[in-house]
């Protein structure tokens, strides 16, 4: 994952984010195709992070895990999903939340 976040607009701080992470995926059966299917997707691993102002602007790696569900639409090679995760990241300076909505496709 590599992201670009921003706490207010007109301040400038916030991060850059490079993150691996290990997840693990859950779907429950019963959802008939087309429509979608909902799965589970929860995982941890090392987030690299680089503030975008203040006094220490250098990369940061640190321990963090995330959490989250989404939903797959149709059932063909390719699909298109839709994914919200809650990302918890340890910080020295306190723990860091972020939650990304991706769109995207499955192939």
């Amino acid at each position: 994952m590599l992201s670009h976040l921003k706490r207010k607009p007109t301040d400038g701080s916030g991060a850059r984010t490079l993150a691996g992470t290990g997840n693990i995926t859950l779907a429950p059966r019963g959802a008939a195709p087309p429509i979608s299917f909902l799965y589970f997707i929860a995982g941890f691993g090392v987030y690299r992070m680089k503030p975008a102002s203040g006094p220490n602007t250098g990369w940061n790696d640190d321990l963090g895990f995330n959490i989250g569900m989404g939903l797959n639409f149709g059932d063909s090679p390719i699909e298109p999903f839709l994914e919200v995760r809650v990302h918890r990241v340890s910080s020295e300076d306190g723990p860091i939340k972020f939650m990304p909505i991706n769109l995207g496709i499955h192939f």
